[in-house]
């Protein structure tokens, strides 16, 4: 996976606060379904209000597909905002890739029934960034009339806004965490066949 060398412009982008400082990687290979991994991930950040809970309205940064000698190479980028309801931190975003690589297609039997399946390697990445409120930074960083006492600026940088990102990197992490755990889960499920409760209920809402 190519290394993303220009971060966002926080002139043009709005302040934020880049969190995890390191990007988190996921690789997975073997037989799995890159549509049922599409689609519950898709899911997952609509139920978790990352996305609009309309699917025609899920908006998709980048889809792009290579097709070679019988294999292919998938490129899947989404950018997903969670707005907090807060006024400092206003809101968490996960730019997520995921890029499928030497895709193949298989047939498995589940259950007595033939299902196709992808072989290959699956690889995810995310970047996540909790979004400070344009208002709150102008304010601060033009040195707006309403810090006019340096106190209290300082009181409130080395109380207020440590509790806040203390609060909220809590929360991010949170769902960061358990999105990598609904990863997880799904390769395990496909790999070792411990519980069918996950694909069974994915399966159910995809009306299979």
């Amino acid at each position: 996976m190519p290394i993303i060398v220009n971060r966002l412009d926080r002139k043009a982008y709005g302040d934020y606060i880049e969190f995890p400082v390191e990007e988190l990687i996921s690789v997975y290979s073997g037989v799995f379904s890159f549509k049922y991994i599409y689609y519950i991930l898709r899911e997952w950040f609509m139920d978790n209000n990352y996305a609009n809970p309309k699917e025609s309205e899920f908006k998709e940064d980048l889809y792009s597909q290579r097709d070679a000698g019988g294999v292919k190479e998938i490129w899947v980028r989404w950018r997903l905002r969670k707005e907090t309801g807060d006024y400092y931190i206003n809101a968490y975003e996960i730019d997520m890739i995921m890029h499928g690589l030497a895709l193949s297609e298989t047939e498995v039997l589940v259950g007595g029934k033939k299902m196709k399946m992808d072989k290959g390697e699956v690889e995810f990445k995310f970047l996540g960034r909790m979004m400070i409120n344009p208002d709150y930074s102008n304010a601060w960083y033009n040195n707006d009339k309403a810090w006019f006492n340096p106190m209290l600026k300082k009181w409130f940088a080395s109380r207020h806004i440590i509790a806040k990102t203390d609060f909220h990197g809590g929360a991010f992490l949170s769902d960061l965490n358990r999105l990598l755990e609904l990863i997880k889960e799904y390769f395990d499920v496909e790999r070792y066949g411990k519980t069918r409760e996950l694909m069974d209920f994915y399966k159910g809402r995809l009306g299979e």
